[in-house]
């Protein structure tokens, strides 16, 4: 006896009702999947595309490094444009590491590297170490892996400008985007202007 026999005509109407809404589970499902693995956009980047839809920016292929817009484009952008451009830019992966190592503390100070073999550090080597909030785990560590010379940068940290050791020097000076000294007294200088007052104008390897 065929199985559809055995089953009461209000039995049958459930079990088709039961296979349609398989179907249907299976569907969306397999339409989901397919939309997060086409999901260009990190979660913080869909945050801000969702809070100024008018002003998001276009997403950059994925395909493609993603450039730093001119600065005659990024005076004519919005505050969200700019924070867009910042979290696209550190999010994208621009180079496939596979052994990325932990240089210093786990928690804060501690920073990545690269240590695959054609992107490791060798001495000599040259590592700028921005903001360190009294914490020199990082810069330590890291001359003992790769006998790097390391400087460090902190214009937040009460000390003077100083060598540490034989391989870490410290300046109490900060990135910016001009040489200028802001509210708080803190000398801050463009990254150029780093390299020439130390010296390194024509060093490649600076990490």
């Amino acid at each position: 006896m065929a199985l559809s026999e055995s089953l009461s005509p209000g039995n049958m109407k459930q079990a088709h009702l039961l296979l349609v809404g398989l179907a249907v589970l299976v569907f969306f499902g397999v339409a989901y999947i397919y939309g997060l693995d086409k999901q260009k956009l990190s979660p913080v980047e869909m945050f801000w595309m969702q809070k100024d839809k008018q002003n998001a920016l276009p997403i950059a292929e994925e395909s493609r490094d993603y450039m730093i817009p001119s600065d005659v484009e990024l005076k004519n952008m919005s505050n969200t444009q700019w924070k867009q451009i910042y979290w696209k830019y550190i999010n994208r992966l621009q180079t496939l590491c596979k052994d990325v190592v932990r240089v210093g503390k786990l928690k804060d100070g501690g920073k990545e590297i690269c240590a695959d073999e054609h992107y490791r550090p060798r001495a000599p080597c040259i590592i700028y170490s921005f903001g360190l909030n009294n914490d020199f785990s990082f810069d330590n560590e890291a001359v003992k892996m790769f006998g790097c010379d390391v400087f460090c940068f902190d214009p937040s940290m009460k000390m003077e400008s100083k060598r540490i050791s034989d391989h870490v020097w410290f300046y109490n000076w900060g990135l910016s985007g001009e040489n200028t000294v802001d509210k708080q007294g803190w000398k801050m200088k463009t990254l150029g202007t780093i390299r020439n007052e130390l010296g390194h104008s024509n060093v490649n390897n600076i990490l």
